[in-house]
């Protein structure tokens, strides 16, 4: 309004704007409160500065829901749970729970490779002996090394 001349008021500081639009409880219980963190939830960030005739993104993108308003409490439980429709987040966990499944197989397929590559590796066989002696002493508590 400011940059139009539409403004005719004197300049306000952030607590009276405040002030304008809501009361301070109501600010600091919902809106700080919703708002404080989300530059971290670029989609939502997106959805919320998109303009009318904008149709990207769309609410069943962001929110995988459609509603014809949502409140604070819907996106409170957005940025907890990453959805608001149940089904979504049932086969999102089931996608999560594979992906964590197909993991820990792939990094045990892994391990038996490493130890199999590294028992052919320390393998003593046709090997000969440089006259030096790689033992480990494993230690216990009370011994002393000696020298």
């Amino acid at each position: 309004m400011k940059t139009t001349n539409i403004w005719t008021l004197k300049d306000i500081g952030c607590t009276e704007l405040i002030n304008v639009f809501a009361g301070q409880s109501f600010w600091h219980s919902h809106i700080s409160s919703a708002f404080g963190d989300i530059q971290n939830h670029k989609a939502m960030v997106e959805w919320l500065e998109q303009e009318e005739d904008d149709e990207e993104p769309s609410d069943l993108e962001v929110w995988h829901l459609q509603k014809s308003c949502y409140t604070f409490k819907d996106l409170g439980l957005w940025k907890k749970e990453g959805t608001l429709d149940k089904e979504y987040q049932k086969r999102l966990a089931k996608g999560k729970t594979k992906a964590r499944q197909t993991e820990q197989r792939d990094k045990n397929r892994e391990a038996v490779y490493d130890d199999s590559v590294d028992k052919g590796e320390t393998s003593k066989k046709g090997r000969k002996s440089s006259g030096k002696s790689n033992k480990s002493v494993s230690k216990s508590s009370g011994s002393r090394s000696q020298k």
